[in-house]
């Protein structure tokens, strides 16, 4: 069975308040990027779930690609522990989604959304602010592990030398 992920970074955060970083909500360009990322999307299924960190800017973030594709917010499971995830931990987040599900987003933070594409593809990119890159496996979520994973698209992201 064909799978899909999308990984999507957050859209661009206020650095304007002295707040921990968890808590640093989006800019004015961010709340635009963010009302960007769906449209760009859109020639993907609907996410069935969206696992999102418990962080306000991937919150917010969530939040308007929600209100911009129409989907129930039933579906955005906020997770603590992707704020900070690095690759493995992402791969076992990844892996445990019901096998029912055919595309999920994640919306996270980097480093731990580079160097998962890194590990899982071999591909060097760096996803900024706002940008996505959409994953595939043929076969289901639990193997969902380097060397099984295409790239079927990305925006605003850069390939490293």
């Amino acid at each position: 069975m064909h799978k899909t992920v999308i990984l999507i970074r957050h859209a661009k955060s206020s650095w304007s308040l002295p707040l921990k970083d968890k808590l640093r909500p989006l800019n004015a360009r961010g709340y635009q990027q963010a009302g960007n990322i769906a449209e760009q999307l859109a020639h993907f299924p609907q996410p069935e779930r969206i696992y999102c960190s418990t962080a306000i800017r991937t919150y917010t973030t969530c939040q308007l690609i929600l209100e911009q594709i129409r989907a129930d917010e039933s579906v955005l499971g906020l997770m603590d522990e992707l704020y900070d995830a690095n690759a493995s931990q992402l791969i076992r987040c990844i892996s445990a989604t019901p096998v029912n599900l055919n595309c999920v987003y994640l919306v996270g933070h980097n480093p731990g959304l580079d160097d998962l594409v890194r590990l899982l593809t071999g591909e060097s990119i760096s996803i900024k602010t706002s940008g996505w890159v959409a994953l595939s496996i043929n076969g289901e979520w639990e193997q969902f592990a380097p060397g099984t994973i295409k790239i079927l698209g990305q925006e605003r992201t850069e390939r490293l030398a």
